[in-house]
Order: structure tokens, then C-alpha cells, then sequence
């Protein structure tokens, strides 16, 4: 069997892009949650504010918001 990339089953790229397209995603959790975390010091933060105001659900997007804010 000949895969997408022209490889003989195992295919090494095949098995490699699921653990990148996870890899990824656990990457950006991690970046969420220490934004989170390191941003928790202060009453008045954008962190306070997004964790008393908001659902769960609703966290990633609003962190991701607030992420892209803050950059330069």
C-alpha cells in the first residue's frame, strides 16, 4: 500500500504528523496556562479578570485574545 507520500506502509511521515498536529495543540495549552498562571499576580490583570468573568469553555479564546493584545 502506498501512502500520501509515496511511501510503503509504515510510513514514518504518516505516523509523525498526528504527534505534530498534537504536539502543537499541547504546546499552545501550555502557553495559555502560564500566561494564566504568571499573570495571576496582580487584582486589576487581564488573567483576574478573564477567570472570575468567564466560563471555562470560553477561556482559550479570550486568553488567546488577550496573548495576541499584549504582544509588540
Amino acid at each position: 500500500m502506498i501512502c500520501e507520500h509515496g511511501n510503503t506502509s509504515p510510513c514514518v511521515e504518516c505516523d509523525i504528523e498526528p504527534l505534530r498536529a498534537e504536539n502543537e495543540k499541547l504546546r499552545k495549552d501550555a502557553e495559555r496556562y502560564r500566561w494564566l498562571r504568571d499573570g495571576n499576580n496582580e487584582k486589576e490583570s487581564e488573567a483576574v479578570h478573564i477567570a472570575v468573568n468567564f466560563y471555562g469553555f470560553e477561556w482559550d479564546e479570550m486568553i488567546d485574545i488577550a496573548m495576541q493584545e499584549a504582544q509588540p
